[in-house]
Parts: structure tokens; C-alpha cells; sequence
């Protein structure tokens, strides 16, 4: 972590906060949500990455179907202006023997530092 903050540090100008998520793929979405909400609101205008396992199957990236947590996700992520890193051709981010997934997400706030983030 200490390696990519000193890089992305370099690359963007102001603060940048880290931001760390997690809903269970048992929980409701919306408390999550919310609660990101409630912190990007907090921070104002400040740029953020968000690092978050949502657990929200989607199309958008890499699942083969959608989900309705995953429309809710993906509402999100418009609603709040947020910049998705992820790549819809991607390795999965979670694979055991018989299961692969994709639920972690890297969302980022500003757009100068969408720019630069890979």
C-alpha cells in the first residue's frame, strides 16, 4: 500500500482519501450504500479511492448476468459521480474450484485522479 499511495501521490494534485468497503453477499446492499454515501458527502470535494468487496454480481464487471444488487450497485456508482477501474475482461478477483467471481471493486472519486489511477 505504502508503494501505490507514494505513486499516487505524485500523480494527483490534493488530498486523496482511502476508502475501504464491504457488504456480505448476504446483507442488503442499501445500509453499504448509503454509508459510502454518507462519506463521500463528508469529504466534500476531495478526491478518493475506494477499495470494495460488494459482492454485487453485474455485467458491467465481468459477471456473465446482473443482478438487482448489482443495478443497485451500479446506481451507485453513477449517482455519486464514481469512476469504475475495473475491466470488464479482467482475471476474476475470487476463484476457488468451483466458483470465480469478481467482487471487488476499485471506484474512484475525481476525475483528475480517474485520469491518472490504474
Amino acid at each position: 500500500m505504502m508503494l501505490f499511495w507514494s505513486i499516487l501521490s505524485s500523480l494527483v494534485l490534493g488530498p486523496v482519501n482511502l476508502i475501504s468497503a464491504y457488504s456480505s453477499p448476504h446483507a442488503e446492499l442499501l445500509d453499504t450504500a448509503q454509508e459510502l454515501a454518507n462519506i463521500l458527502t463528508k469529504i466534500g470535494p476531495e478526491q478518493a479511492l475506494i477499495g470494495a468487496d460488494m459482492n454485487v454480481p453485474i455485467t458491467l464487471w465481468g459477471y456473465a448476468n446482473n443482478s438487482p444488487k448489482g443495478n443497485t450497485m451500479e446506481d451507485l456508482i453513477s449517482g455519486l459521480n464514481l469512476h469504475l477501474l475495473n475491466e470488464k475482461n479482467s482475471e476474476p478477483t475470487f476463484q476457488r474450484r468451483n466458483a470465480k467471481g469478481w467482487p471487488d471493486l476499485m471506484l474512484v472519486k475525481g476525475v483528475q485522479l480517474a485520469r491518472t489511477a490504474s
